[in-house]
């Protein structure tokens, strides 16, 4: 549904500022009056206090960790799938499972999906992370 505001995701090298999310804000409010404005004021105002990042996470390589799952939600309006595989990329000895679903996070959204229940549960009580790039459902 807000597909427009992961454009003016703040996790990449673009900083916000209060005044530059008036914008997308008002197109927000004109698109989806009853939430379009909060959802971009929620997603970038909020983060434009926030400290510049003094080590960019652009250069982070993880090279020794155990297993480590990244689940990405491919209809996440607040942190788009890409992200996930791009965090995954960074990290030698993870796997990506994707929720195939919509919505902010599988948990959020999806906790019922048996397939996402299951591979969860198995990587956090059996420490059996799932093949990479593994879909549910």
């Amino acid at each position: 549904m807000f597909q427009w505001a992961a454009s003016f995701a703040v996790a990449g090298p673009h900083r916000f500022d209060t005044i530059s999310t008036a914008r997308p804000g008002r197109r927000g409010a004109t698109g989806h009056p009853l939430i379009g404005a909060f959802a971009v004021t929620y997603d970038l105002a909020v983060c434009a206090w926030w400290p510049a990042a003094i080590h960019p996470f652009a250069s982070l390589r993880v090279t020794a960790a155990p297993p480590i799952v990244v689940i990405g939600t491919t209809g996440d309006p607040n942190t788009p799938y890409a992200w996930a595989a791009r965090l995954a990329g960074h990290i030698a000895s993870s796997s990506v499972l994707t929720w195939r679903g919509t919505g902010h996070t599988w948990l959020l959204n999806g906790a019922k999906d048996t397939c996402m229940r299951r591979t969860v549960t198995r990587y956090l009580v059996d420490q059996s992370a799932p093949p990479h790039q593994t879909r549910c459902p």
